[in-house]
């Protein structure tokens, strides 16, 4: 077969091109899938790996009142108050989570429309998402989402910088309907550079980008890679008011999921979050 040069310097393009094009086929691996369909036989520690002893006795699962499937679970009366006796997830990302690390989570909830995530003291406030380093339990150089209380404002805190984004558009809302929530987490590539990446989303549908994003919070700098996690509601003190509310459908990734490059094969338990 005659080639002629045009045609030569075509292929040779198109090989490079695939040659340099990067394989996102496992761009995002799933490391958390929790949608409480055991029933009764749920167990807290068949998916997340921290602090089942206090927070497993923390939720109810319930058929009454979910978003799929045949179940969810209900959180618990949190009074007197603090992280271990309120309902919340924990789980330990360090055997892979460094520098440059991406984590998504995503899950659904519903909270009544009297719902109230504040404390009696409404300084102390309600955390639903706190990102920490260090040893469990070890909020050093981390990260808070306070719901509600704190000076009545719903913000971000970086504790490494003491940088709070006042005025943050509230994440969950208090509509008696189940809603999507994802949150989106960059580590920064060093800790020197400052380019780590908060995003959270509501009712996304599906695309996850900036258009969709509810917030963004860009040029986060830490002097240590986040080691664990923990979402749900935290309240600092005795809660003051209706606490209950529903969750369901839990998964998480390392990386943004999506397209063909998604891995929908359920963890190992606990979690799989032994990612190499």
């Amino acid at each position: 077969m005659n080639m002629t040069r045009k045609n030569i310097a075509m292929l040779l393009f198109v090989f490079a091109v695939f040659l340099l094009t990067p394989d996102f086929s496992s761009a995002a691996e799933k490391l958390i899938d929790c949608d409480f369909e055991e029933g009764a036989n749920w167990n807290y520690g068949d998916h997340f790996d921290l602090w089942g002893e206090y927070l497993g006795d923390e939720w109810t699962i319930v058929s009454s009142d979910k978003h799929g499937g045949n179940y969810s679970a209900q959180s618990r009366d949190p009074n007197p108050g603090g992280i271990l006796e309120s309902s919340g997830f924990h789980f330990d990302i360090s055997s892979w989570y460094t520098w440059g690390s991406e984590i998504f989570i995503r899950f659904w909830a519903k909270h009544p429309v009297d719902f109230v995530p504040e404390a009696t003291d409404e300084n102390r406030g309600c955390n639903q998402f706190r990102i920490g380093t260090g040893l469990s339990g070890d909020w050093t150089s981390g990260i808070e989402y306070i719901a509600n209380g704190y000076q009545n404002s719903t913000f971000l805190h970086f504790y490494y910088d003491a940088r709070s984004a006042y005025g943050t558009p509230p994440l969950y809302v208090y509509d008696g309907q189940w809603h999507e929530y994802a949150v989106y987490l960059r580590q920064p590539t060093s800790d020197s550079s400052a380019n780590g990446r908060w995003v959270a989303w509501r009712d996304a549908n599906g695309t996850y980008d900036d258009s969709t994003a509810l917030y963004t919070r860009d040029n986060i700098a830490q002097d240590l890679p986040w080691s664990h996690i923990y979402f749900g509601n935290y309240y600092k003190g005795e809660c003051s008011g209706n606490w209950t509310f529903w969750v369901d459908d839990i998964d998480v990734w390392n990386g943004m999921p999506g397209g063909d490059s998604q891995d929908t094969t359920p963890p190992a338990s606990p979690s799989g979050l032994n990612v190499s």
